[in-house]
């Protein structure tokens, strides 16, 4: 919260990030399904490759950097001068990180789940 303006520590800016966060997680539902169909397989995420895994981040990355362009310039938020932006594309490096990082991360536990199950 701390890189975004006009974050404070009220109930109108818990209930702006629960809502984002429940956003976040459909879009890593969907990055799942998505690569469900792809692959023709629900499992697909067992024994995760690393090809599968670099894919994730860049497509993880591309959505992140085209929400982002089109959520700054509705004026749905806006950074503070704390937040590193990318270069070109002047979005923050927080959010795009996130994107690229997060869903790895779930489906590599879910993968290990599949194995311990």
């Amino acid at each position: 919260m701390p890189l975004y303006k006009a974050m404070g520590n009220n109930i109108q800016s818990a209930v702006f990030c629960a809502l984002a966060a429940v956003a976040d997680a459909i879009l890593i539902l969907l990055l799942y399904v998505g690569f469900a169909f792809i692959y023709k397989n629900p499992f697909w995420i067992e024994g995760l490759q690393w090809k599968r895994v670099l894919l994730i981040m860049i497509i993880g990355g591309t959505g992140a950097i085209l929400a982002e362009i089109r959520h700054l310039s509705a004026g749905n938020w806006a950074y503070t001068e704390s937040m590193p932006v990318l270069p070109f594309v002047a979005v923050g490096i927080v959010p795009v990180l996130q994107f690229m990082i997060f869903p790895v991360v779930i489906f590599l536990c879910k993968s290990l789940s599949f194995k311990c199950c």
